[in-house]
């Protein structure tokens, strides 16, 4: 009789067999945790910052006299809610003013024209604080010949009682914000060729210059803005002077003495893209501006300035901008419709990188390229770099998320022609 000897049983192989929940676990440890604490922490702030605080009424920091209390270690905005104020506009070639080092003050320059006053303005978000003015300036034969700038210059005042001053000796309260009416660009005349009748025509174009507003070096003619925004943000928030974010910090002015800052107001011309801009000839004696006072809230300003830094990144690395079709693409789309534009716009983003993924994949782990035709690869190669070099051409109306991945597809393109 043959005796069946029992099956030996293979002990398991190290990291298996163990717990398949502590296996599944293993990857959620103290330090995943922190991380995840940590990003919250720091998105949390950040929302913070920007979500609307409860207003500061005129009683709560008071001293028992009666007075402003100052701060030890943070400050706070100078006006409460529902303060009034009043703006005058005035518009002139020349800046707001100067710093005399002899004097020890600053200047107020008067050769200025005042153009719109109102009163009564408050610090909130009430109706009543939008206001339009309208203002007209003569566009002689001098201006044009001197290639001048107008500047619009905003002040900003109110009175202040015993009980809203820091010092008992500064009885009112005054602010300015400039912004130039004036962009200099240069007309262009381009050959066109008409494809059906195949004649040639001059076709005057407006560029952009890649200069200031108030810089001109003869060649440029002078464009005006129609709408200039002056936003005011009834912002409340009582925060460390080291707080404040980059994209808002210019918009800060602060008193290290008293600690406290001084109302966020911006005079901009944001929402001006150039095909609103109006050039400036004999055909055009009178210059019409319309200015818009209202209040706005902190974060979209927050955002505003964001996109003004993003695309000042993207001239100083040479890039082209996209800025006016953002504007434009902000302004005149409905907002349901811009965000299945840009969940979309992602989407297609992350499919193209991964087929790009997929193809450098694909040629780079192939041993036989039997089959496959090298003349093809060249007429693809071909066909890309015409349909790159296109959207270059058309580079005011095509965005950079169309370019670039155009760009990368051409040098994948060359590299699989060296793999063949």
């Amino acid at each position: 009789n043959i005796t069946k000897m029992p099956e030996e049983v293979a002990p398991n192989p190290p990291n298996q067999g163990g717990n398949a929940e502590e296996e599944q676990n293993q990857g959620y440890g103290f330090p995943s945790i922190w991380k995840i604490l940590l990003i919250y922490f720091l998105f949390s702030q950040v929302i913070g910052f920007f979500k609307s605080k409860p207003p500061l009424q005129k009683n709560d920091l008071l001293d028992k006299d009666g007075y402003r209390v100052r701060l030890k270690d943070k400050v706070q905005n100078l006006f409460y809610e529902g303060k009034e104020f009043n703006m005058t506009g005035y518009i002139s070639p020349f800046a707001y003013g100067h710093y005399d080092k002899t004097l020890g003050e600053f200047i107020v320059n008067q050769k200025r024209k005042e153009v719109f006053r109102t009163s009564g303005l408050k610090f909130s978000y009430d109706e009543s604080n939008f206001v339009d003015f309208n203002i007209t300036f003569p566009v002689t034969e001098t201006f044009m010949k001197l290639n001048r700038t107008m500047n619009l210059h905003v002040e900003i005042s109110a009175d202040l009682d015993i009980s809203e001053r820091f010092d008992i000796s500064e009885e009112t309260f005054k602010m300015y914000r400039s912004v130039p009416l004036i962009k200099f660009a240069p007309k262009v005349t381009k050959k066109v060729a008409n494809l059906l009748s195949g004649a040639k025509q001059a076709a005057e174009v407006k560029e952009e210059p890649e200069v200031d507003d108030a810089e001109d070096d003869g060649k440029y003619i002078p464009n005006l803005k129609p709408d200039i925004y002056c936003y005011f943000a009834p912002d409340y928030t009582i925060m460390q002077k080291n707080a404040i974010p980059d994209q808002v910090r210019s918009l800060y002015i602060v008193n290290d003495v008293w600690n406290y800052y001084q109302p966020v107001v911006d005079c901009t011309d944001f929402w001006m893209y150039k095909d609103l801009l109006i050039p400036l000839n004999e055909t055009t004696p009178i210059a019409n501006v319309t200015v818009h006072i209202q209040p706005y809230s902190l974060y979209k300003i927050a955002m505003m300035k964001q996109f003004e830094m993003t695309n000042n990144m993207y001239k100083e690395w040479g890039m082209s901008s996209d800025m006016d079709m953002t504007k434009k693409m902000f302004v005149e789309t409905n907002f349901y419709l811009l965000v299945l534009t840009i969940f979309v716009s992602l989407a297609h983003t992350v499919c193209e990188m991964m087929a790009f993924k997929n193809e450098i994949h694909f040629w780079k782990n192939r041993d036989s390229l039997k089959g496959i035709s090298v003349r093809t690869l060249f007429i693809n190669l071909v066909m890309t770099i015409i349909v790159f070099l296109y959207l270059l051409d058309r580079d005011d109306e095509t965005s950079m998320m169309i370019k670039l991945p155009a760009g990368v597809g051409i040098i994948i393109e060359c590299w699989k022609i060296t793999k063949a």
